[in-house]
């Protein structure tokens, strides 16, 4: 189906403007970005407050205060929705929803990235159950809809990860294509050998695999010839030069042409225009997801989102074509 897409203000989202911590003194991990993505980065500023904000995170593990948004991802082409990327929220009892570049990074460095990501994995693979199970209930999500999580080096890194990650596959009964394991790009270089090796097992299983913000660093060509993957996603911060840098759409092209001639699926991050869409469409890109074409939002917006796609869809079908 081919459906006008809509604007970031045309579906009312659940969740209000994420609300932030006070500075931290480790700020590691995610950072939120325009278009709804993340990219790494490091700051240091008040180290008093990094073990009360530890201790905060710890807490919020334990109770399980932390819940996913969705943001839909869609062909270039034909501007359908075909799978969908969660990202996580921490849903604060006084601060409201709280984006994940106020607590990832001392969730990397405390370790606390273990349990909240099998938190994260467990919440996707439930909500992804309960979509295939309750048949009319949730008529909008298709069952073979794929959804991507990012996934870090740390939890790589433990020798059961995989295991674990079979076990629930098994528990919740989903297919193994149900879900896209994402790894940054400068993740991916922090522990080449053992993220490598396990994001290629996963693989073997029948799970896909993504290297998410490429080409934002020098090393992207070889990560790009040696990673064990199956799709790539361009660097939102790429993907927002096109528009007005010829080089960088000269970059782009390569990127894509390079990734297709080896087999994988190029999504862009963080579109926010027409005319950077048109472009990606030119350039061949497969995929691309940003406050175009929709925010993040919870379940029950998602559903109402994808709804309201097809009804457009369903409209365009049906009208009268010129002679």
């Amino acid at each position: 189906m081919r459906s006008a897409l809509r604007g970031p203000h045309d579906i009312a989202l659940e969740d209000a403007e994420p609300v932030v911590l006070p500075p931290m003194q480790l700020h590691l991990g995610w950072h939120e970005q325009r278009g709804g993505r993340s990219y790494y980065g490091v700051s240091v500023e008040n180290g008093r407050l990094q073990g009360a904000q530890r201790r905060a995170v710890r807490a919020a593990v334990e109770k399980g205060d932390f819940g996913l948004d969705y943001q839909p991802i869609i062909d270039v082409r034909t501007r359908e929705v075909v799978s969908l990327e969660a990202l996580v929220r921490w849903q604060h009892p006084r601060r409201g929803t709280i984006a994940p570049g106020a607590f990832i990074g001392i969730a990397e460095a405390s370790g606390l990235i273990v349990p909240l990501g099998e938190m994260i994995l467990d919440q996707l693979c439930g909500q992804l159950s309960q979509w295939r199970t309750r048949g009319a209930g949730s008529p909008h999500v298709p069952s073979d809809m794929a959804v991507s999580f990012n996934v870090s080096p740390r939890q790589l890194s433990e020798t059961d990860f995989v295991s674990a990650v079979l076990t629930r596959i098994s528990d919740w009964r989903l297919s193994a294509n149900s879900l896209v394991f994402e790894i940054t790009e400068a993740a991916l270089d922090r522990d080449p050998v053992r993220s490598r090796h396990a994001l290629k097992e996963l693989c073997t299983l029948g799970m896909r695999v993504c290297l998410d913000d490429f080409g934002a660093k020098p090393s992207s060509i070889y990560n790009l010839t040696t990673f064990p993957g199956q799709e790539i996603k361009l660097d939102c911060t790429l993907v927002n030069k096109l528009a007005s840098n010829a080089k960088e759409v000269a970059i782009a092209k390569s990127i894509v042409d390079m990734a297709h001639a080896l087999g994988l699926v190029v999504t862009a991050e963080g579109v926010e225009s027409e005319n950077t869409w048109k472009l990606l469409e030119e350039l061949g890109c497969d995929q691309a997801q940003g406050f175009y074409s929709g925010r993040p939002m919870a379940p029950a917006g998602l559903v109402r989102y994808l709804g309201e796609q097809r009804k457009i869809a369903a409209s365009e079908r049906t009208r009268p074509t010129a002679d």
